[in-house]
């Protein structure tokens, strides 16, 4: 097995884990029209977005904890992502 087929099914389903319910359906969807296009763009976004607060983690842990509580995600209606 490749790295790409196991690392793509990793990383969606950790970020499945960090989207909110709600908007997980929103993000599949644009995932399925889009491609990795958009999922590197929301990625992207993501960091952005919470830029701040990553840079004054001290560690990984304390960034993966952030990002594992980003409340207020949205996946396609922010125009930022596109």
């Amino acid at each position: 097995m490749s790295i790409e087929v196991f690392g793509s099914n990793w990383v969606v389903s950790l970020l499945c884990d960090v989207l909110p319910l709600e908007e997980t359906g929103v993000f599949f969807d644009s995932f399925f029209k889009e491609s990795w296009v958009f999922f590197y763009k929301f990625l992207l976004y993501l960091v952005k977005s919470h830029k701040e607060s990553i840079l004054q983690a001290k560690n990984t842990a304390l960034i993966i904890t952030l990002l594992k509580n980003f409340k207020n995600i949205t996946v396609v209606r922010d125009k930022n992502i596109k």
